[in-house]
C-alpha cells in the first residue's frame, strides 16, 4: 500500500484523533482502526475499520454511517469488516489485509483485541495476483466495451449505456484489485474511483468531473446500471450515448495503460 501523503503533520494527527473519537462514539463495536493512506485534495483519510463480530450491522451500512458522521469534519473513506473476516484473510495470506496492516498506521486498538500476525507480501506474489485479477476483470471490461459499441451500431442506445457501465465497473474492479489486492465487487463507480485516488489521480482526472457537463455525463453512466434494466420509460438519444461512449473509452483506456505501466515497472 502506498500512501499519497508521507507521514502525518501535526494538523493531520489532530484531525485523525478527532475522527477516531467521533467514530468510536457512533460505532462502539469498533475494535481496530488503521490509516492506510491519505489524499490531499480533497483532504481524505483512508481508514480500515475492524468491528466486533457481535455487531450484526451490514458492513456497507456501518461504512456509510462512519463516512456520514465524519464528513462535517473531514472526508473519510472507510473499509469496514468484521474481526472474524480480518483474521481469516490475514491467516490466508491475503495481499490487501497483510500489506495494509504491515504498512499502515495503527490509529486505535481496543483493549484486549488481538489479531493474527501479519506480514508484507512480496512483489512476486503481487505480480502473479495482479495478472490474474486483470485477466478476470480488466479484460471483461474490454469485452463489455466491445458489446456496447455493437449495440450503438444497432441504435440500441439504452442497452449500450448499460454495457458501458459494466465496462467501467469491471475495469475499475480490476484496477482496484491490482493496486491494492482489495476484493471489491461494487456497482458504485464513484466509490471505486475514490479508492484509486489512494494511489493515483490519473484515473479520476480523465473524467473531468469538475466540469458541469462532464459530471452530468458521469451521473448518466452511473444511473444506467439500474435504469436501463428496470425503468420502463428509460430512453437515451444518440448524441448523449455517443458522448458516453467516448468518455468510457477514455476511462477504460487510461485504466488499461495504467495497468500496463504498473506491471512494466521494475
Amino acid at each position: 500500500m502506498r500512501a499519497l501523503c508521507s507521514g502525518l503533520t501535526g494538523a493531520g494527527e489532530l484531525g485523525l484523533d478527532e475522527v477516531t473519537a467521533i467514530i468510536l462514539k457512533a460505532v462502539p463495536s469498533v475494535r481496530k482502526i488503521v490509516l492506510i493512506g491519505m489524499h490531499p485534495k480533497p483532504y481524505t483519510y483512508y481508514l480500515l475499520v475492524v468491528i466486533d463480530d457481535s455487531d450484526k450491522t451490514p458492513e456497507h451500512e456501518a461504512t456509510n454511517k462512519i463516512e456520514d458522521i465524519c464528513k462535517q469534519l473531514v472526508a473519510v473513506f472507510a473499509l469496514v469488516h468484521s474481526a472474524a473476516w480480518a483474521s481469516q484473510e490475514i491467516v490466508a495470506g491475503d495481499h490487501f489485509w497483510n500489506n495494509a496492516l504491515y504498512n499502515g498506521t495503527e490509529v486505535y486498538t481496543s483493549e484486549g483485541f488481538t489479531s493474527p500476525e501479519h506480514r508484507a507480501i512480496g512483489k512476486d506474489i503481487w505480480m502473479e495476483t495482479a495478472g490474474k485479477d486483470w485477466n478476470r476483470w480488466g479484460k471483461q471490461g474490454l469485452q463489455f466495451l466491445k458489446g456496447a459499441k455493437r449495440f450503438m451500431e444497432d441504435e440500441h442506445y439504452g442497452i449500450a449505456a448499460f454495457m458501458l457501465h459494466q465496462a467501467a465497473e469491471s475495469c475499475l474492479i480490476g484496477i482496484v484489485r491490482v493496486l491494492s489486492g482489495y476484493r471489491t465487487s461494487s456497482h458504485n463507480l464513484m466509490r471505486m474511483l475514490r479508492f484509486t485516488l489512494l494511489f493515483t489521480d490519473e484515473i479520476m482526472d480523465v473524467l473531468e468531473l469538475e466540469k458541469t457537463e462532464e459530471a452530468k455525463l458521469f451521473n448518466l453512466l452511473q444511473s444506467a446500471y439500474s435504469e436501463a434494466r428496470y425503468k420502463s420509460d428509460f430512453w437515451l438519444d444518440e448524441q448523449p450515448a455517443k458522448l458516453l461512449l467516448l468518455k468510457v473509452q477514455l476511462l477504460v483506456k487510461k485504466i488499461e495503460v495504467f495497468y500496463l505501466k504498473l506491471i512494466a515497472t521494475p
